[in-house]
């Protein structure tokens, strides 16, 4: 059983991962397109910045998504269950992997995309 000294500990970082994430997000929504209209070699870069900002974002969008279902399972009781087979998620794993919805028995039978 996870304690909750553990849970508290994995919960400040998740909160300081999700404070960190949602800053990075919010500099990445901002592309200066500027006023000058006569650059177009300018203009091509933003959008290739904007292109690239936005793959950035989804990456971080997908992160932040699994630290709020992470929260919310703290929250509800259910974190550190393996969603696969319900045994415990070693502190261990969720030291590297905060997130992780399975234990590492599902992450090794299922591969590295269950959670």
């Amino acid at each position: 059983m996870i304690s909750k000294k553990d849970i508290r500990r994995l919960r400040a970082h998740l909160t300081k991962e999700k404070k960190k994430l949602e800053r990075q997000m919010k500099k990445l929504q901002f592309v200066d397109f500027g006023d000058d209209i006569d650059s177009g070699e300018e203009e091509s870069d933003k959008v290739e910045e904007m292109v690239t900002n936005t793959a950035i974002s989804s990456v971080l969008q997908e992160r932040l998504k699994g630290i709020n279902d992470a929260l919310a399972r703290i929250g509800s009781g259910t974190y550190g269950v393996c969603k696969n087979c319900g045994k415990e998620i070693s502190v261990r794993l969720l030291g590297v992997d905060p997130e992780s919805q399975v234990c590492q028995n599902c992450k090794m039978k299922h591969g590295k995309n269950s959670g």
